[in-house]
């Protein structure tokens, strides 16, 4: 709640931001778009954790659903930018070697 409020984002803000950075942070790092997804899952599966114990230790429950919402409002940036990489990996790859084979083609 303490970035909810310093920063003015509501709760689904703050788990999109926060999941493109912990993505972008772990790529940039690893430079695999399916680890850095992987990574950003962990993060976030520590961060359910720890929500959990909070609940907890207030006497509340644990908010299942919310914890699924919560997850997938962070993993849907990463899984795009993940899917995204690949993608573009993939056409880069296939162009390089078409244009490989065309010059070898012209000598």
């Amino acid at each position: 709640m303490l970035f909810v409020n310093g920063l003015g984002m509501t709760p689904v803000q703050l788990h999109l931001v926060s999941g493109l950075i912990v993505f972008l942070l772990a790529f940039v790092l690893i430079r695999r778009p399916w680890v850095a997804f992987c990574v950003v899952g962990a993060v976030q599966g520590l961060n359910e954790l720890v929500d959990a114990i909070e609940q907890n230790a207030t006497g509340g429950g644990v908010d299942i659903p919310g914890a699924l919402s919560d997850s997938a409002w962070t993993m849907s940036v990463a899984l795009l930018m993940a899917v995204g990489i690949d993608v573009l990996k993939r056409e880069m790859r296939f162009a390089g070697r078409s244009t490989r084979t065309d010059l070898r083609r012209d000598r």
